[in-house]
């Protein structure tokens, strides 16, 4: 009977474990989907051509999400259901440089492409006469392919012997060896560190001249209402996605640091933090 109770215990246990990167797959697909039908409804719409670089960025962003969940979570509800060792799994060890390499892409390229969004935004408030003469949809699209070529082109470095990418705690997820000090995880963690710094200034900046032209208008005979309307929307966008990147990637950036630069385990922190960024 002791040990049924064992087996029923380790049965749910496990049902737990599969639960928890399948319901943040389900979920993350989902709103990344439907954000990216909003979009492209924003996007079609009339009046959108002064904000279509902007709509190219925030669709990206959700797409280069969605296809880090669809590529990663399905391995790791993989190796929870299986039962096995990843070793037993993946004796070439190649699935684990591919999911080293997912994580690595997909994990930078958002951070990137906010920091794309967030200089975007700023040139378009602070100074809109260069943004109107020089941003167009086509210089957005090739800044976005600059960022994912960027992105793939880093994380294949350890493919050719510059860094390597090795299982992680608790054996179900593969990313960025911090054994030994490798150089290749303090340029993940510093590139990841100064873009959410990027990030952080744009959109303080950005925040800054919104809230003085606001109190301009409202000073004026006839305040701009829709004006005050897009503003507000910017706003809260600007803010929630840099709420959103901080609390996800701060803590796994910081942890992949004191890793490599220090003597501190912070394993378990940073299996948590790529749990939440996902």
């Amino acid at each position: 009977p002791r040990g049924n109770g064992t087996g029923r215990a380790a049965e749910r246990g496990s049902a737990v474990s599969v639960a928890i990167p399948l319901t943040m797959m389900l979920t993350g697909v989902a709103g990344n989907a439907l954000a990216m039908l909003l979009v492209s409804r924003s996007y079609r719409a009339k009046g959108s051509r002064r904000k279509r670089s902007f709509l190219l960025c925030i669709g990206s962003l959700a797409l280069t999400d969605m296809l880090g969940q669809v590529l990663t979570s399905p391995i790791v509800i993989s190796v929870y259901l299986s039962g096995r060792p990843w070793a037993a799994m993946d004796p070439s060890g190649r699935l684990c440089d591919f999911f080293g390499f997912s994580m690595t892409v997909f994990g930078l390229c958002p951070l990137l492409i906010a920091s794309a969004m967030a200089v975007e935004r700023a040139l378009a408030i602070r100074a809109p006469h260069w943004y109107a003469s020089h941003m167009s949809p086509r210089a957005t699209e090739r800044g976005l392919a600059a960022i994912w070529a960027a992105g793939v082109a880093f994380a294949l470095l350890p493919l050719a012997g510059l860094g390597r990418y090795a299982l992680q705690w608790p054996g179900t997820w593969c990313f960025i060896s911090t054994a030994g000090g490798s150089a290749f995880a303090a340029a993940f963690a510093s590139l990841g560190l100064l873009s959410l710094v990027v990030t952080g200034a744009c959109n303080l900046a950005t925040i800054e001249a919104l809230v003085s032209r606001c109190r301009a208008k409202a000073g004026a005979a006839q305040p701009g209402s829709r004006w005050g309307r897009i503003a507000t929307e910017t706003l809260l966008q600007l803010l929630g996605i840099m709420c959103v990147l901080s609390a996800c990637w701060a803590p796994l950036l910081v942890g992949i640091g004191e890793q490599t630069f220090g003597e501190v385990s912070t394993e378990n922190a940073n299996a948590f933090s790529v749990k939440t960024s996902s």
